[in-house]
Parts: structure tokens; C-alpha cells; sequence
């Protein structure tokens, strides 16, 4: 689309080239921003012991089931599609992807390691 809006530019009618440079830009803009974001998303929990692992592409992240505090998504997600929020007290906000295979499993085993842990929008 920008290829097509520089082109364009060059001929004598000029006239359609912002909308493409703008809706052009903002495709590019949102694509480049997915690139760098999704490695981070947490795409598995896995329960080991006492430990809570989070994996995602880039990194896995170790966490004590006690450090849990709440899990749940945010509370402008009626629909529950967005990130499910792991929110801890060593490591800040874990973020995840929304539909997780299994997560009623991990959420029992948590509800059992941590008696405590708040679930908020499930």
C-alpha cells in the first residue's frame, strides 16, 4: 500500500495519496509493533511442584505459587478476550494470551498450592 501511495505520488493526480500514506503508515505501524510484542505473550503455564512456569517464545519465567496474587482479565474486557493478567508479588504483571488450553486445570492447581489467590473476571 505505501509502494502503491509512492507510485501514485509520482503520477499527476496526486489527489489519493494521503489516505494511503496514512492507512499505509498505520498497517505498517501496527505490524511492525506485533513483531516485537507476541515473542513476549506468555503462551503456557505450566505447574511444576511449587513452581509456576510461564513460557513464552522468548523466555521462560519461574514463579513460588505463593507469590500469586490475582489472576483474571482486565476489567474493561467484558467478552474475556484480551490478555488474562497474572498479577504477583516478585515479579509484577505476567501477561498472557487469553484462551488458554487447560486453564481450568492450572487454575485448580493453583486455587490448591495458594489458598489465598483471587481470580477476577474468569
Amino acid at each position: 500500500m505505501l509502494v502503491g501511495a509512492a507510485l501514485a505520488a509520482l503520477s499527476h493526480h496526486a489527489t489519493s495519496v494521503p489516505p494511503f500514506l496514512i492507512f499505509g503508515g498505520f498497517w505498517l505501524a501496527l505490524g511492525v509493533a506485533s513483531l516485537l510484542y507476541n515473542p513476549r505473550v506468555v503462551r503456557e503455564i505450566v505447574v511444576d511442584g511449587s513452581q509456576v512456569h510461564f513460557i513464552s517464545p522468548r523466555k521462560d519465567v519461574a514463579v513460588d505459587a505463593a507469590d500469586i496474587l490475582e489472576v483474571g482479565h482486565a476489567r474493561w474486557d467484558i467478552n474475556r478476550m484480551g490478555a488474562l493478567l497474572v498479577r504477583t508479588s516478585t515479579r509484577g504483571t505476567i501477561r498472557t494470551v487469553g484462551r488458554l488450553t487447560g486453564l481450568i486445570d492450572v487454575l485448580v492447581e493453583l486455587r490448591r498450592l495458594n489458598p489465598n489467590i483471587i481470580y477476577r473476571n474468569i
